[in-house]
């Protein structure tokens, strides 16, 4: 039996949440609105695809705060899959086919242990920013202090509970016969390829966290699609995990990706045969929609072709 059951099982349940009155919780907060004004907050981002930056400054939308739609969070690039290759000097069908070799080559060179190693790593990011994911979120999507207080400790909470997932299915494996058998008796996990990931504005890092690390669990890469409302806040989520892979030394160009922006941008990307996954948190009339147009296209799986896989689905 491995060792994250028993260990979750006595972190989820000894939980205490950070109490605002406290004088060390209030200096936490402060030092993160600080470090969110002086190193995000206004700032113009890019798109991140197979480990290249793509920028339009000339069509741009803006992520606002709600409580003073005078004040700018963020500014993000508008991009047809024309313009694309202007702006960018690169063809948008390359990018997406580097990105699922990318993925290819994650799951067949990090092995389950080491991905589980990951995602602990990973979780260890966001409690490091802790306070400044919660400041994104205040800023980027009204949030109370305690909303976002109990969103970020979900975003610390979900790499380790698909930790956990990992480690036991692959436990669960079946045992290798004997040489004397002549047959293997045995199962193993295969990648599907890239999932794009569908954020909620609502909740901009901890279920865009849980998407990503479903499909990195499993040897996948995936397009980070953020909201067009919080999309900031989704930044600082894929930014966490190109953290833990730095620190752990895996290569990161074009496993895990950034693409923000609204339905457009689900459109273009799920145009492409080398997208193979889509994860959504929505309506269930928008998730109807996105079946309708592109559920029946084969996809370029790691075994062959075949439709649309569907990952986490949350619907109204």
């Amino acid at each position: 039996m491995g060792q994250l059951r028993e260990r979750l099982d006595r972190e989820f349940s000894e939980k205490v949440y950070p109490d605002p009155s406290d004088p060390y919780v209030f200096n936490a907060v402060t030092a993160g609105r600080k470090e969110f004004e002086e190193k995000y907050l206004g700032k113009v981002y890019p798109w991140i695809l197979a480990g290249r930056t793509f920028i339009n400054l000339i069509q741009t939308y803006q992520t606002k705060n709600p409580c003073d739609r005078s004040m700018t969070i963020g500014t993000f690039p508008v991009f047809s899959e024309k313009d694309f290759s202007f702006f960018s000097g690169f063809d948008f069908e390359v990018a997406l086919r580097d990105i699922r070799n990318a993925g290819l080559n994650f799951a067949r060179t990090v092995p389950w242990q080491k991905r589980i190693e990951l995602l602990l790593e990973i979780s260890k990011v966001v409690k490091e920013r802790f306070w400044l994911l919660v400041a994104a979120k205040q800023y980027e999507t009204g949030q109370s202090l305690m909303e976002a207080i109990g969103e970020t400790d979900e975003t610390v909470d979900f790499p380790l509970f698909v930790a956990l997932c990992l480690e036991e299915i692959n436990e669960a494996l079946l045992p290798k016969s004997t040489k004397s058998a002549g047959n293997y008796n045995g199962k193993r996990y295969i990648s599907h390829g890239t999932f794009l990931n569908l954020g909620p504005f609502n909740f901009p890092d901890a279920i865009p966290m849980d998407m990503a690390c479903k499909a990195l669990a499993m040897g996948n890469s995936f397009i980070e699609k953020s909201s067009d409302k919080s999309s900031l806040c989704g930044f600082l989520m894929f930014d966490s995990i190109r953290i833990a892979f730095e620190r752990l030394g895996i290569p990161h160009e074009g496993v895990i990706n950034y693409a923000p922006g609204g339905p457009d941008v689900v459109d273009l990307l799920l145009r492409s045969p080398d997208i193979t996954g889509v994860s959504f948190t929505g309506s269930f009339t928008a998730l109807a929609s996105i079946k309708e147009k592109h559920g029946k296209m084969l996809r370029n799986r790691y075994r062959g072709r075949a439709p649309l896989v569907y990952g986490s689905e949350e619907t109204s």
